[in-house]
C-alpha cells in the first residue's frame, strides 16, 4: 500500500499537467514516503500522453477514460486504480513551490486520527489569499455571485459569509467545505463516506462531499501553513448575469449542479 496516492484529473489541460508533474516529481525526490501519482485523462483528446511520457516520473500510473465522466467520475477512477493510506485530490494548475507539501500534510494528517479531509492554503498567482474554504452555501448565494443581487445589502452579506472573508486565515482550523482543488483524504473515511458523488457532472461535488464528511463525522481542517498556488480562472463565470447561460457551457453545468445540490440538501436555509 502507498502512503499518499495524488489523484490529477485531466481535461483538455496538457500544460498545466506538465508544470504540476514537474513540481510532484520534486516532493517525491524529496521525500520518504511511499508516493503513487495518478493522472486520470477523462478522453481529452490532447497531447498529455506524451506529456506524461516525458515527465520522468517513474511512480507514475495513467488512467484514460474512453469518455469524459466529469470531475467527480476521473477521481473516483483515480482513487480506484491505486491503493493507498491517503488520497491527495488536486487540480492539474496547482503549483508546489514549497518544500516537502505533501510530506506536510501527511504529517498533519497521522498526528490528527480523526481528521477525515485536510486543505492546504491556497494562494493566487501573485501571492495573494484565495479564498479556498467555504461556509455551506445558503441557496441564494450562487445567484449573488452571478448577477447584479451580489451588490446588494443581503447579497453582499451573504457572499462574505459563505467565503469567510472575516475569518483568521493564519490559523488551523475546523471547517464546513474546501475547494476541490486540493483534498487530502484518508482512505479509512471513505470506507464510511464513500467517494465523490458523480450526479454532478461539475462543480459542488466538493461541497457535496465536503457535507458527506461532516455528516459521518469526519471533520475537515484547514491546514494554515502548507501553501499551493493555484491558477484558478473560475471558467464559468467568466459571463456575468443570466446571459451566461445562453452564452457559456459551463456556466449552464454550474446552475444545473447547483440545483441538483440545491434539491439533494434541500432542508439548508437561508
Amino acid at each position: 500500500m502507498h502512503d499518499i496516492a495524488v489523484i490529477l484529473v485531466n481535461f483538455k489541460m496538457a500544460n498545466f499537467v506538465k508544470a504540476s508533474l514537474s513540481g510532484l516529481k520534486t516532493q517525491c525526490e524529496n521525500s520518504n514516503l511511499n508516493i503513487r501519482i495518478v493522472v486520470v485523462d477523462n478522453n481529452s483528446d490532447d497531447n498529455v500522453r506524451d506529456i506524461i511520457g516525458e515527465s520522468g516520473c517513474t511512480n507514475l500510473t495513467s488512467v484514460f477514460l474512453s469518455e469524459n465522466l466529469g470531475y467527480g467520475g476521473g477521481v473516483n477512477r483515480g482513487i480506484q486504480a491505486v491503493e493507498a493510506k491517503y488520497y491527495f485530490v488536486v487540480n492539474p494548475d496547482l503549483v508546489f513551490f514549497e518544500d516537502r507539501t505533501l510530506d506536510r500534510l501527511h504529517s498533519f494528517m497521522e498526528e490528527n486520527k480523526k481528521v477525515g479531509m485536510a486543505a492546504p492554503k491556497l494562494l493566487n498567482t501573485d501571492g495573494s489569499l484565495q479564498l479556498s474554504c467555504w461556509r455551506f452555501p445558503s441557496r441564494m448565494v450562487p445567484m449573488y455571485r452571478r448577477t447584479a443581487l451580489g451588490n446588494t445589502k443581503r447579497g453582499r452579506k451573504a457572499i462574505r459569509n459563505f467565503l469567510m472573508e472575516e475569518w483568521d486565515h493564519k490559523q488551523t482550523q475546523p471547517v464546513e467545505c474546501i475547494m476541490g482543488s486540493a483534498m487530502f483524504v484518508r482512505a479509512e473515511s471513505l470506507k464510511k463516506v464513500g467517494l465523490m458523488s458523480e450526479e454532478y457532472f461539475m462543480y459542488f461535488e466538493d461541497m457535496d462531499w465536503c457535507r458527506r464528511f461532516w455528516n459521518h463525522h469526519q471533520p475537515i481542517y484547514y491546514v494554515h501553513d502548507v501553501r499551493i498556488r493555484h491558477h484558478w480562472q473560475r471558467d464559468s463565470a467568466k459571463v456575468k448575469g443570466i446571459k451566461a447561460v445562453a452564452l457559456n457551457s459551463l456556466t449552464r453545468t454550474h446552475v444545473k449542479s447547483w440545483m441538483k445540490y440545491m434539491w439533494k440538501w434541500r432542508a439548508i436555509k437561508d
